[in-house]
């Protein structure tokens, strides 16, 4: 195996952790989500305690991830590990506290099952904290896991609020950034893969569960990371076998389309249709000329206004009187003859009843 090294190493430390931590870049990509929230699951149906954290920004880009609900931005909230509270800004940029002498605590209250904290200042100095928060520090976790932090300063607040607690813990570094500083106790750092590769190879080593989701983060990853497996290697196509195997799928955005052309871009950026749906025809400006069927006259000039003309001389002058023709009737009549009027006969409309005296 690829990572047998390592594997020799990490093996140990998973199946002694119970309570997991597995922490995310601020800057956040779908193969490190992809790949950490792969991990998460895994790590999830074999019965371990895990947390999954991120400083940075979940887009609607990555709501196609399995597990994506279950990220957090803030460390889970504990009752174990060293109880702590930080005061603002009273500490010199030597180091010192200029306005305490000392810190005492004793018990108080009427039953005495209060503590109270007595910060004794110096004379002529004044101790203003401008904020007190509490935290708990160090917390449970037996093991944290990074994934795709070059440094600790990559992960953001989630390093800079709870720095002892990673000084404390085991830690896990996985990564493919060349420039990482192998801050680990645990360092698997491959330059020449992606990070979705990289857990893709673990689980299946780690004899840990590999089921649908995980494996369709993993190809999700993959997917992202090879530019649709363009620039896929032997150990990627690896990775992508086993996990189809196990029941993982493709992404949703990563079926053939049809590129779109240059004039089809232009009427989607102008009509808002979608790029595979063929812009309709242009209609022309010049002015259709139009014949009415009953007259078959050319009425296209009255349409133009700069062809339409009134003659006022033309309303003063009388005009003869026409005479109404009477309406010719739906039978044509013969020239030379006059159309005859007869009436019928009164029983025409009554229905008639026809005997013969021959039958067959």
């Amino acid at each position: 195996m690829k990572y047998d090294t390592q594997v020799s190493q990490i093996q140990p430390a998973i199946t002694g952790a119970q309570n997991i931590l597995i922490a995310i870049p601020t800057e956040v990509t779908i193969d490190r989500l992809a790949s950490g929230l792969a991990l998460y699951l895994s790590l999830k149906t074999a019965g371990k305690n895990v947390s999954i954290v991120t400083d940075g920004v979940l887009t609607v880009g990555f709501t196609h991830l399995f597990g994506i609900g279950n990220v957090k931005n803030t460390l889970p909230q504990n009752s174990s590990g060293d109880y702590t509270i930080t005061l603002g800004n009273v500490v010199a940029p030597d180091g010192h506290i200029p306005a305490l002498q000392n810190l005492d605590w004793a018990p108080a209250g009427n039953t005495k099952s209060d503590l109270k904290l007595t910060f004794h200042v110096n004379p002529g100095q004044k101790f203003e904290p401008t904020f007190v928060t509490p935290a708990h520090e160090g917390g449970n976790f037996d093991l944290i896991i990074t994934i795709g932090a070059n440094t600790w300063l990559s992960l953001g607040s989630i390093y800079a609020n709870s720095s002892q607690m990673f000084t404390n813990t085991t830690i896990l570094n996985i990564d493919n950034q060349s420039e990482n500083t192998n801050y680990g106790q645990i360092n698997l750092v491959d330059g020449e893969a992606s990070l979705s590769e990289i857990i893709g190879l673990l689980l299946p080593a780690l004899n840990l569960p590999y089921e649908a989701d995980t494996a369709s983060n993993i190809i999700a990853g993959l997917y992202d990371k090879t530019q649709g497996l363009q620039t896929a290697g032997a150990d990627t196509y690896e990775v992508m076998a086993q996990a189809l195997r196990v029941g993982g799928q493709k992404p949703s955005n990563s079926s053939n389309t049809a590129p779109m052309s240059e004039p089809a871009a232009q009427a989607a950026s102008t009509t808002g249709m979608p790029a595979w749906v063929d812009a309709p025809a242009p209609i022309q400006s010049e002015t259709s000329t139009i014949s009415s069927s009953s007259q078959g006259l050319n009425i296209s000039p009255f349409l133009n206004p700069q062809n339409f003309s009134v003659d006022t001389t033309a309303a003063s002058t009388p005009q003869p009187e026409i005479q109404p023709q009477p309406q010719q009737s739906a039978e044509e009549v013969p020239m030379g003859e006059q159309a005859q009027t007869t009436s019928p006969e009164a029983d025409w409309l009554t229905p008639k009843i026809f005997k013969s005296s021959k039958i067959g």
